[in-house]
Order: C-alpha cells, then structure tokens, then sequence
C-alpha cells in the first residue's frame, strides 16, 4: 500500500495534474456542444487515434532511453567503487607482509610438506557440531564474550570418534583478534578484548574495544580511498562551483542512511514537507537551490574525518573533475610511496601495477558517471516530448467524446489515459539524471557507508583460522598418531607427555638416522659429480 499511495517522488501524481485538466477540457467540449451525434464533430476517431499512437512512442522511446541512463549510471557507480575497493584490500593484503609482520604471521603450508603425509583435515564444521550458523548477527540473541565463544565455538575435535577413522583437524584455537594481539603487549588488540562481549561497541573492526589502534598504514589507505570515492560521489551530484557539497567524519557502526531525506528527523517541518511535495508534483524542485540544500542536509562521511588543509586544496582545485583527481593523485602516491619504502614487504613491481589500473579502472567508472550526469538528454527530442504532450490534455477528450457516448466513462478514460502518458513522460524525466532528481536519486550516501564499513574489513588482519598449531605443536603430532593425540587432548585437556616421549624419541631416531643416511649418499654422488668435471676439464687443458 505504501507503494502506492506515496506522492514523494511519484510519477502517478504529477501525471495527475495534466490528466484533471483533460477532464476539465472535455467537460468544456460538452457544455459547449451538448447532445449531437459522435461523428458530427470529426468523420472518424482514427484521426485522433494517430496522433494519440505517434505521441506514444515518442514518450516510450524517451523512457526507454531515460531507463537506459539509469542503469547505466547504476552500473558506472559500481564499478568504480569496486575497482577502488580492490585497490584498498590488495594494498592492504600487500602491506601483511611486510617484514614487520613477520612474528605474527599465521604458518605456511609451504613450510610444513610433511603435513600431508598425516591423516589432518582442515574442515571448519565436523562431526555432531554440523548446524547451519546465521551470517548476520540476530537481534535477540545472547552476547558472548569473545573467551566463551573461542571456548564453545571453535573446538574442532569435540565429538569426533577417531578410532572410527575420522581425521583430526589440524586448526587450532581461532585467533579472535586477527593476530594483532601478537605486536603489543599481553591482553592488548585492536578491535579484540577477551572479556567484553563480543563487537559490544557496534564499531566492527574499527573499534579500539582492546586498547590499541590499527596499523598506521591501514588507516591512512583507508581515509584516503573513502576521501576519494565521497568527492567522486559528491561532484556527481554536485558540479557547480561555489555551491555546498559537505563531507563529514563517518562514525563506524552507526546507521545506514535514509534512502529518503524527507525520512530524516529535522531536515523538514511537518509544513515544509508538505509545500516540498507540492512543488515536486508541480515540478518546480529542480533548482539548483533546491539541489543545494538538499546536499547540505545529506554530507558524505569519509572515514577519519577531512582536515582544513585538504578542504582548502579540494577548494582550489577548479570543477569536479580536478577536485576528484586530486584525491586520486593522492591515494596513488601513497601507494607507490609506501611500496618503495617496503610498507608491501617483497611484492614485487608488477603486482603492483595492478593496484595502479584498478585505480585507473575505478576513474573510468567515475566518467562513464559524469558523462551521464554532464550530457542531458536531447535537447530536440525532450522538447517535443513535453510540447506534445501539452496538446494530449485536448485531444485525448476530443477522441473520447468521439467514441465514447456515456459521460462518465468518458471522463475517467480521458483522466487515466491523460495521466498515464503525462506519467511516463515523467518517469522519463526521474531517470535521466540519477544524481539529481529528488528524490528518485541513487541513494549514494547509502553507498558512501557501504564503502566505508568495506574498508574496515582491512584492519580484521589474518584469518581466524590460519593460526594452526605451532612448529612443536606438529613435531608432536608427528610422534604419535592423530587418534591418539586428539583423545588424549580431549580427555585430559592436555598432550601426552611420557609414553608417546618414548615413542617420539624412537621415531626422531628413525628419522635421523634415515636423513644421515640419504646425507651421505647425497654426498658422495657430489663428490663422484665433482671428480668427473676435474678430469673433463684436466683432457681440455691437455689438449
């Protein structure tokens, strides 16, 4: 119902308008012609028919095209935000491996061949633990705190009968807190603190609920690809110069914006929204002080705030397109600053550049926008559009009162024939321009918190559960067979210490003693290899 009987932003009602005044023409055409018969007036209603068919696929097509606009604006959007968010997660993927990383990083499977040769799965969901989890957090659901759930929620091996063959997981306890935790001093994180509920500020990954913050780096990249895509999204629907288009701090975690500004508390009174829905109905919204305070209602937030000294540069770089090439300018700097400094550790030069072209595809998205946005609609083709559709509201009651020979039927197919042109002639109109009709604009301040909670992801650090078990931990498994470790750990909590100590010193004998033996084959097959090429090169120094 709310679809529709809503008047913000309706074609029906401002299709509404034109089609009471086509009714008001034909109660006009009778009371000036009273009863006579239907052809006195035209030989045949076709006449009018023509005309009627003519100016109607004038207007569609024009839909059509405006429909066209539309999603192509949709998709030049997307695309640049996408291309712009690779470019942030492979730099910050990148800038894990750094040297300075190298004492928290999760192990390698590169480093560890032999785990394949054990009877290890990396199965997350196993045994009688297999129930579906909700990827959203429920609203009545009981908070844990992070400890608890590592306790209950990770345990691999929990009711796994491995007499019966089941392989034992290799993961170890998740590490809640990415690994952050490994670079300052116990009990110390970033987003992660074991005795407090778990994300219980509601900032996700941005929080500092563990008393550090993340990585320098990672906020840095972060504001200035959120700085980047809110001036793009601000100059799309903004472009002239001297008008207001704000950019504010966003808060982590707070609401989604309204898709709707007459939905948010305190933009309109109760008096204005109604005087606002009138002049949308009328058509007389489309000022560019109109425009104006409605982007000053609705400033995009950019992660870290903006500082004076950026808004005085974003001031004097003249017209949108600079002002976003600035930013852009800025963000790639950085990238190839902290490259060659080593803040991406040893990723070479050609990754790299890969970053750089979704850079470059991200600003191809942003003026397939503009170009949009710029270049209206035809000019020749909008005009006999709305001229046309001025003569409709008189001809449609001429063709009615042609072929119609009851009074009140006829005034109600003139109004929703009347109206149902004017409205598609309208919704033509809402579509053109994605960025600037009121409210039928594409909701980018809705897009501009998308991205920003995206960039946040950055700061989670490594998987959860790429911390499997240590270097020890797997020397031990080795000595012993994975059933009977993973019993002995689930009945007594820890691993067995003395009989599989024998066992494992029995094996680490084996083992040397095997490794001494394929030493010493190795080498004597060099030394053979050696003494060939001395006498091969001792015949060519003869000779």
């Amino acid at each position: 119902m709310n679809l529709i009987f809503r008047l913000r932003g309706s074609a029906v009602a401002r299709g509404m308008i034109p089609g009471l005044i086509s009714v008001l023409v034909f109660v006009i055409i009778q009371a000036q012609h009273g009863e006579r018969e239907p052809e006195e007036l035209a030989s045949h209603p076709y006449a009018f028919g023509v005309l009627v068919s003519s100016v109607s696929f004038l207007i569609v097509f024009r839909a059509n095209h405006g429909y066209s606009r539309y999603w192509e604006a949709c998709g030049a959007i997307h695309q640049m935000m996408s291309k712009w968010m690779d470019s942030a997660s492979h730099m910050g993927s990148y800038h894990l491996q750094c040297d300075h990383y190298l004492h928290i990083k999760p192990p390698s499977f590169y480093d560890f061949p032999e785990l394949n040769q054990e009877f290890y799965t990396m199965d997350r969901m196993r045994g009688k633990n297999k129930v579906a989890r909700s990827l959203n957090r429920v609203g009545n659901c009981n908070i844990e705190t992070a400890e608890t759930m590592e306790e209950s929620f990770f345990d691999r091996n929990v009711n796994i009968d491995t007499s019966q063959g089941e392989p034992v997981s290799l993961l170890g306890k998740a590490r809640m807190d990415g690994g952050w935790g490994g670079l300052f001093e116990k009990d110390s994180s970033t987003y992660y603190k074991k005795d407090l509920p778990w994300n219980s500020d509601g900032e996700g990954f941005a929080s500092t609920a563990g008393g550090r913050t993340p990585a320098l780096f990672l906020q840095e990249l972060a504001h200035l690809c959120s700085l980047l895509n809110a001036v793009a999204l601000s100059t799309l629907r903004c472009d002239i110069d001297g008008a207001e288009a704000p950019l504010d701090a966003y808060q982590p975690g707070s609401p989604w914006p309204e898709a709707d500004p007459d939905m948010i508390p305190g933009v309109y009174e109760k008096s204005q929204k109604w005087s606002m829905i009138f002049k949308r109905m009328t058509g007389n919204d489309r000022t560019p002080e109109g425009r104006t305070r409605y982007n000053a209602s609705r400033p995009l937030s950019v992660i870290g705030g903006v500082s004076d000294a950026e808004i005085r540069f974003l001031q004097t770089a003249r017209g949108p397109y600079a002002k976003t090439q600035l930013c852009w300018q800025w963000l790639s700097e950085f990238i190839i600053r902290e490259h060659l400094a080593g803040s991406t550790g040893k990723v070479g030069a050609p990754i790299i550049s890969r970053v750089a072209q979704f850079l470059s595809d991200g600003m191809l998205g942003y003026n397939h926008a503009r170009k949009i946005m710029y270049i209206p609609f035809p000019f020749p083709h909008a005009q006999m559009s709305a001229i046309y559709i001025m003569f409709m509201i008189v001809v449609i009651p001429l063709l009615m009162d042609e072929i119609t020979t009851t009074y009140w039927l006829a005034s109600i197919l003139t109004f929703f024939t009347t109206t149902c042109l004017a409205g598609l002639h309208e919704v033509a109109r809402e579509l053109e321009n994605p960025f600037r009709n009121i409210p039928n604009d594409l909701p980018i301040n809705t897009f501009q918190a998308f991205f920003n909670e995206a960039l946040y992801t950055m700061y989670s650090g490594y998987h959860p559960d790429f911390f499997w078990d240590t270097k020890e931990d797997i020397k031990k498994k080795n000595c012993q067979s994975p059933g009977e470790a993973d019993n002995a750990e689930a009945v007594t909590g820890k691993a067995p210490k003395q009989k599989e100590s024998s066992k494992c010193l029995n094996n680490s004998k084996k083992s040397s003693s095997m490794n001494d033996l394929i030493d010493v084959a190795e080498l004597k097959s060099l030394i053979e290899a050696q003494g060939r090429e001395i006498e091969r090169l001792r015949q060519i120094v003869e000779e």
